[in-house]
């Protein structure tokens, strides 16, 4: 499935704004927090974009913070790496990190779709 047909836009944006499961190619939503990330997730090897912005590895650490809280209402993988999460509150969290290009992709795609709710026409 590519990253940019239409069928995995709209599955990747019906996911984020209704909070329901998706999977589509190598991008899955699932609801909650992801099981194994502790394990699997590579974010904390991830490449940090701007000086100024938080280390992969602090990233990491916050997610799974927030996992054992279960204050993770929503995430967003991209192969095994959470590359975005909702929180109970409602707030968005994605990464400013450099990841591989696939990954980068599927990041960009992610903050569009959930600061544009419906931007991405679900059902086409």
């Amino acid at each position: 499935m590519a990253l940019h047909g239409k069928a995995t836009l709209s599955k990747i944006q019906d996911g984020i704004d209704n909070g329901t499961p998706f999977h589509a190619g190598n991008v899955r939503g699932l609801v909650g927090a992801a099981d194994g990330f502790w394990l699997t997730g590579r974010m904390s090897e991830a490449s940090v974009r701007k000086p100024s912005v938080k280390a992969g590895e602090e990233w990491a650490s916050e997610y799974r913070s927030a996992a054992r809280d279960n204050a993770i209402a929503y995430t967003i993988l991209s192969y095994a790496t959470p590359i975005a999460w909702k929180t109970i509150d409602g707030g968005w969290h994605i990464p400013d990190l450099q990841y591989s290009i696939t990954t980068s992709a599927h990041q960009g795609v992610v903050r569009v779709a959930t600061k544009n709710p419906g931007f991405y026409p679900v059902g086409r």
